[in-house]
């Protein structure tokens, strides 16, 4: 149970460590804000699924590891959509504190 906790906790600081780093790493490179939020959430949501098939191809007496990407892909599916409904919030309220005029 321990070691279950210990990969999972690994695993989501692995994969926020991953959404920090690709958000700065658009900033870095000057890209627009919707341009730093893809690269976040593509750097984030790593390919858990690779990980599955290489484990399970490179490794096929260690079922600890398929386990761990398989958690792995299910936190990182899970955590991109919570990401993106924040990030669409945060979008809403800010156009709600700051509504712009339409041309209509």
């Amino acid at each position: 149970m321990q070691s279950g906790l210990v990969v999972i906790l690994a695993i989501a600081v692995h994969n926020i460590v991953g959404y920090i780093l690709g958000y700065y790493s658009g900033a870095l490179f000057g890209m627009s804000k919707p341009k730093k939020r893809t690269i976040s959430i593509e750097v984030g949501v790593q390919n858990a699924g690779l990980a599955t098939g290489l484990s399970t191809k490179f490794f096929p007496g260690n079922a600890e590891s398929a386990i761990a990407a398989a958690v792995a892909c299910i936190w990182h599916s899970v955590s991109g959509s919570i990401l993106a409904n924040i990030f669409a919030w945060w979008d809403k309220r800010q156009e709600a504190k700051n509504p712009t005029v339409s041309d209509t």
